[in-house]
């Protein structure tokens, strides 16, 4: 491989990366490069972390505690076709940083903006497959006992025409509810839009309504550009631009952003909605187990990448109690708007 003045090799890694070719925009918590694989010269994403590393060591992230409990529990093949997950992490004095498969058509947000801006909104037999994979990968992650808590469009990348879910750094155990600290940031408007009402409403609040507030927030943007006002106290109002969407369309948005939580649909339930077309039990063989053969395009894997380390790897249980455990070791990430940290 070639290696310009830019490139800096992190000794005793086996990734290289430039930090000149900047990926998206910086996040809360990182910002992600464009990096090669030294040993194969295969491109991936590298993500370097902000914080110190005595306070975000990789190995303890949400990321990494999903990763290992979907190898842990055989879904780790199903879940790479839904899912953008670690390859590998490293670390050294300077910075911590994870190894991530590079997409290679950017993400939903910026996606979006160039529909509207040609005038043209996704049309729903595309949303309809959107929904069918983040509620697929959702499902798959609350079976695992975790919750994604940061869905959005700048979340959900795109690889050769399929979506995948992405940015697991705010993900919490589904096994207990999310606190609100007294203490705020300030809002992200880009999250705000798919913040389900009941984060800015109530100070305790539960994991998996609001992944599916936030995939119907998604679909909601894809399909009219624009999302709801969620300080109304009548309820949902979908936009005047819903006005065209079948009727069909308009129940689902309605059973995954219903305000009352505890009415809200389950995203099992949403995959068995009229509007998706799909048996309920179709999903569940897409990773009842590791020989199940899965379909759609799989995020790219570099040949030549390191298999995932045993001697960094403690896999954790496929369960919401194992989630929880392994939650103890991960730092929590902050939500854009709001504070959470998990109830004792």
């Amino acid at each position: 491989m070639d290696t310009d003045s830019s490139m800096r090799v992190t000794p005793s890694c086996s990734y290289s990366y430039c930090e000149g070719s900047v990926l998206g925009e910086r996040g809360g918590e990182g910002e992600v490069f464009r990096g090669t694989c030294k040993r194969s010269g295969h491109s991936v994403a590298v993500k370097v972390f902000h914080s110190p590393l005595s306070a975000r060591i990789p190995e303890h992230t949400p990321d990494v505690c999903i990763r290992r409990g979907l190898e842990s529990a055989g879904w780790l093949k199903a879940a790479r076709e839904l899912m953008v997950l670690p390859l590998a992490w490293e670390q050294d004095e300077r910075r911590s940083m994870l190894v991530l498969p590079l997409m290679n058509c950017g993400d939903l947000l910026d996606d979006t903006r160039k529909r509207f801006a040609d005038g043209r909104a996704m049309c729903e037999e595309d949303a309809r497959k959107l929904a069918g994979r983040l509620l697929r990968a959702t499902v798959l992650l609350h079976e695992l006992g975790w919750g994604h808590m940061d869905i959005k469009l700048e979340n959900v990348l795109l690889h050769d025409g399929e979506a995948f879910l992405a940015d697991f750094g705010h993900a919490k155990p589904t096994s207990r509810p999310v606190v609100r600290r007294a203490r705020q940031a300030m809002p992200n408007p880009r999250a705000v839009n798919f913040m389900a009402p009941e984060r800015f409403r109530q100070s305790v609040v539960h994991v998996k309504p609001c992944d599916v507030w936030a995939i119907g927030a998604c679909i909601l943007a894809v399909l009219t550009g624009t999302g709801v006002d969620v300080s109304r106290p009548d309820g949902l109002v979908l936009p005047f631009q819903a006005a065209t969407l079948s009727a069909e369309c308009l129940n689902f948005l309605g059973q995954s952003m219903d305000f009352d939580p505890d009415r809200r649909a389950t995203a099992d339930q949403l995959l068995a909605h009229p509007w998706l077309a799909e048996p309920a039990a179709a999903h569940e063989a897409s990773f009842a187990s590791s020989s199940a053969a899965a379909s759609g395009a799989a995020a790219p894997q570099p040949e030549g990448s390191p298999a995932w380390s045993s001697t960094h790897s403690r896999a954790a249980a496929a369960s919401a109690s194992a989630a929880e455990a392994a939650s103890a070791r991960c730092t929590s990430g902050e939500t854009d708007s709001t504070e959470d940290s998990d109830v004792e």
